[in-house]
């Protein structure tokens, strides 16, 4: 009898687009530093790359729907072998970074869970979850064990998950427009951050809105639509890729890319920007649970509660959002674990990887993902364990891997236009039919990453010299190296794996 293996159906594939791409803290993120005026950023974001992106996804992943490689055989196919692995490769060894990173971030919206039900008991804890380096690296290890252990029981643990944390952020998001909207109503349809013309859905009206700054803000804004790529290689695990693949990726894209934007407008609804995000303890790493906290209060104040049960409701719509972000957090987590990886085993020569990596079990490459969960724990060891200088190296591979992660778009985008211009490949699936607009579309996506990614590089160095800041200069100089030597250090690597390998075949 011939064993069934698990397929994603429509909902759950965009429950794992949501919550991989979709970062609900982008809202609030995007209300600090541009107030209403992140709505055309983010707009021309998603017109320029977003969009475009979900199109050329949709498009390699129906053409090679029978493929295992994702990235890997889309850039095969349409460039060849060597372009192929070390694009891979370098956008791989990001994923590394980001894993270990996450492994640690993701304790800070436990900390707010338990902030929601402390009464005093519970404060030595919620304090060491912010500070102490031991105990996070101990539940980042214990997390990365769970995860590798439920993945290697198979893929319905991912699904599982992914509809778990697309809820939660359905939740945060329904829980921001009728809490949002219920203020507007009873506030006599006044807005808390007054509109005072176009110009507010444009700049920040409170900042000083150089190039620098407005530029900045949009390679914010295209980092905010990064990871579909993620969940596109887990194309042949889906039913009916030919008709779920592309109406799922386009869904989830034009979903994402009006989400941000109306929930941007609402959070104007009840958050004052002089009031509330011009405070000094106010950042990006906690103005979600802020923003939320002053709905709540906000709400509270609306329905005529007391200035304490206002401050009790605002508690508990940050717990909640702690709460939502955990489950999020992980389900991004378990995504990023197992997606990547994916790609780079099943799509990649076999001649790569030693005979244990290559071991399979309940349809998954449990050797790999074992060897992966591995390097991470050890990485997060020696993080948490390692002392001052082991944590100045970490902060070092985060910033290479900054730019690792998103130049591979580029290349993508390379790959896309040679695809469309190779009349031997077979195009089953064409959204855009005009080769001429597809091509175009794949230059404009080209040049608005690649700009991005140049202006991520030079910014700092770009304001130390514009401010004369002898000492920023050097910080500016040294960042721009950081940021260069990344992806080179991961391509050169990628280079001599794929060189051995030739020798191996």
């Amino acid at each position: 009898m011939t064993k069934t293996h698990y397929k994603l159906t429509l909902l759950p594939m965009v429950m794992m687009i949501f919550s991989t791409v979709y970062g609900f803290a982008n809202v609030p993120r995007a209300f600090l530093m541009m107030g209403y005026g992140a709505i055309f950023w983010y707009i021309l974001a998603a017109l320029a790359f977003f969009l475009p992106f979900a199109v050329m996804m949709a498009e390699f992943g129906y053409t090679y729907k029978n493929e295992h490689g994702g990235i890997y055989s889309w850039a095969k196919a349409s460039v060849g072998t060597r372009f192929a692995f070390i694009i891979i490769f370098m956008w791989y060894t990001s994923f590394i970074t980001l894993l270990v990173t996450t492994s640690s971030i993701i304790w800070v919206p436990v900390a707010k869970v338990l902030e929601m039900v402390n009464t005093g008991g519970l404060t030595p804890l919620i304090e060491s979850l912010h500070n102490n380096s031991a105990l996070i690296g101990v539940l980042a290890i214990l997390l990365v064990s769970v995860v590798a252990t439920s993945l290697a029981c198979g893929l319905r643990s991912v699904s599982w998950v992914a509809n778990v944390g697309g809820f939660c952020v359905l939740l945060l998001n329904v829980l921001l427009i009728l809490g949002g909207l219920l203020v507007l109503v009873l506030n006599k349809f006044h807005f808390a951050e007054p509109i005072t013309g176009l110009q507010s859905f444009i700049v920040n009206p409170y900042k000083t809105n150089s190039i620098l700054s407005m530029v900045g803000f949009a390679v914010f804004a295209i980092f905010a639509y990064g990871g579909l790529e993620v969940v596109s290689g887990l194309v042949d695990k889906v039913e009916n890729p030919e008709k779920t693949f592309p109406r799922g990726l386009l869904l989830a894209a034009f979903v994402i890319a009006a989400g941000y934007s109306i929930m941007i407008f609402i959070v104007g609804i009840f958050t004052n920007w002089l009031g509330v995000m011009d405070q000094s303890d106010v950042n990006l790493g906690n103005v979600v649970y802020i923003v939320m906290g002053e709905l709540g209060a906000q709400l509270g104040v609306a329905v005529g509660l007391d200035q304490d049960g206002a401050l009790i409701l605002s508690r508990i719509f940050a717990g909640i959002t702690g709460l939502s972000m955990v489950m999020v957090y992980t389900a991004v987590y378990f995504t990023c674990f197992y997606s990547p990886l994916k790609q780079v085993i099943e799509g990649t020569p076999k001649e790569l990887w030693p005979a244990f990596m290559l071991k399979r079990k309940n349809d998954m490459p449990v050797g790999a993902l074992m060897v992966q969960a591995v390097v991470i724990i050890l990485i997060i060891a020696f993080n948490a364990f390692g002392g001052a200088g082991a944590k100045e190296l970490m902060n070092r591979l985060v910033m290479m891997a900054n730019v690792a992660m998103t130049l591979p778009y580029v290349f993508i985008a390379v790959a896309y236009f040679a695809f469309r211009r190779n009349t031997q490949i077979e195009k089953p699936f064409l959204i855009l039919k005009s080769n001429t607009q597809a091509m175009v579309m794949a230059i404009v996506t080209m040049l608005f990453v690649g700009f991005a990614n140049l202006f991520t590089i030079f910014e700092p160095l770009l304001s130390a010299l514009q401010a004369k800041d002898t000492q920023g200069i050097a910080t500016g100089i040294n960042y721009m190296l950081l940021m260069i030597s990344g992806p080179v250090i991961f391509a050169l690597l990628g280079y001599v794996l794929y060189q051995v390998s030739l020798k191996r075949r």
